[in-house]
């Protein structure tokens, strides 16, 4: 199945962002004028076939995600779900993509912090940083894994990717779809690349 080239808006210096996403994300541009309409389609989407009240919890459970993803500094929201193969279980994840200068990071009191590694991207020089902790869930408190890559491609800005999932049994396979996600941003102006998976 192909990925999907999303371009995030610019961000306040006027530099904006696009990424590849796998088949089944979902993405939402946070500076788009249709916001609220991208909304609507996304929950008409998740919630075709289901009750009508899963379709206004879902709708003020993005709305709760848009708000705090814009507090953040972010110009993108995207996730994503997928069954794992080894024992079914649903695994999710999240994305907040933005610009480095503008990004106000998650507090993490009480959460610990793990490994940081260098890793390559295309895009520029990366550095990846790991966090395990609880967080706030629909569902209350849930221990969750936080990634975020900070990249500084060779001209500025640099911008910050930040990964969130409950699915703590899968994380070496997360951790590499993270690092494939990663691996297809670009810096808008750069020369358009041809796409990394499709």
């Amino acid at each position: 199945m192909t990925w999907s080239r999303i371009r995030a808006a610019s961000g306040a210096d006027g530099n904006g962002v696009s990424l590849e996403l796998p088949p089944g994300w979902w993405a939402l541009p946070l500076a788009a004028t249709d916001l609220d309409e991208r909304i609507a389609a996304l929950v008409a989407q998740q919630a075709e076939g289901l009750p009508e009240p899963v379709g206004a919890e879902l709708t003020a459970e993005f709305e709760r995600m848009t708000s705090t993803a814009r507090t953040a500094g972010a110009v993108l929201l995207a996730g994503g779900a997928a069954a794992a193969g080894d024992d079914g279980r649903i695994v999710v994840a999240s994305l907040l993509v933005a610009p480095y200068e503008a990004y106000r990071g998650a507090d993490r009191p009480g959460w610990s912090q793990g490994p940081s590694a260098r890793v390559a991207l295309p895009a520029g020089t990366a550095v990846r940083h790991t966090w395990l902790g609880t967080g706030a869930s629909p569902l209350g408190p849930v221990r969750q894994l936080d990634v975020e890559y900070v990249i500084a491609p060779p001209a500025p800005p640099s911008w910050v990717l930040a990964f969130r999932t409950p699915a703590l049994r899968h994380v070496v396979m997360l951790l590499a779809a993270f690092d494939a996600i990663a691996g297809t941003m670009r810096p808008e102006g750069a020369a358009e690349p041809a796409p990394v998976f499709g």
